[in-house]
């Protein structure tokens, strides 16, 4: 059935690879050209990038007492507010079955979809509007970060939140690119960028690993 069913829905990206094919005397402190990662400061007590059909889309921040969670989106709900963000409570195996609805924690009351949600106005208009008025939890609230918070025309104004990210919850990795060098990240939980190379052309093979998108209720790791 699971084969089936995917057969007829669109891979989505779940694994990026990079190859480097740069010359041997490549100096990444003099020619540039990291790839720069932002990863989560503590470690996910869950799997990343999606659960079943829903994809992670922010995180709520570890505290002292809490771990780092994932938070997916799932827009499949009945009616028009057809969508809810949530975590799962648990360790790593809760997030092996998408019908373990029992440990699912929705972060607020579900909400219509809107892109403009998202791109307009970043964490702060996502813990408001879809925790905080949505009748979630202040903890919640001021542990949520996006996955990648949208970028506009104004960015470049505003202040540089730093290498630990608007959360402060992030670190930065910087990876030169040395030739014969292979990087595998996850597509959807890893927010990235590729920083300029100085007089020299970097060169490198890259692809993804794709994974089925399956309806709700239906869960496979295979990817292709």
């Amino acid at each position: 059935l699971a084969t089936t069913v995917a057969s007829n829905n669109p891979p989505r990206r779940s694994v990026t690879w990079l190859v480097y094919l740069n010359d041997d005397d490549w100096n990444a402190d003099v020619d540039g050209g990291h790839l720069r990662v932002h990863e989560r400061a503590a470690f996910s007590e869950q799997p990343v990038g999606a659960r079943g059909a829903d994809l992670q889309v922010g995180w709520l921040k570890a505290t002292d007492s809490l771990p780092e969670q994932p938070v997916f989106l799932d827009a499949s709900l009945p009616g028009r507010s057809n969508c809810a963000l949530y975590c799962c409570e648990g360790g790593a195996e809760t997030n092996k079955s998408v019908n373990d609805n029992g440990r699912r924690r929705n972060l607020g009351k579900p909400f219509p979809s809107n892109p403009g949600l998202f791109l307009a106005g970043g964490d702060a208009l996502a813990r408001n509007l879809l925790i905080r008025a949505a009748g979630g939890s202040e903890s919640d609230a001021e542990r949520f970060h996006l996955v990648d918070a949208p970028k506009s025309a104004a960015s470049r104004y505003l202040p540089s939140p730093g290498p630990e990210g608007e959360d402060g919850g992030e670190r930065v990795l910087d990876i030169p690119p040395k030739g014969g060098t292979l990087v595998l990240f996850d597509s959807v939980s890893l927010p990235h960028e590729v920083l300029a190379s100085v007089g020299r052309e970097r060169l490198a093979a890259t692809g993804w690993f794709h994974e089925m998108v399956y309806p709700p209720g239906v869960h496979s790791s295979q990817t292709i």
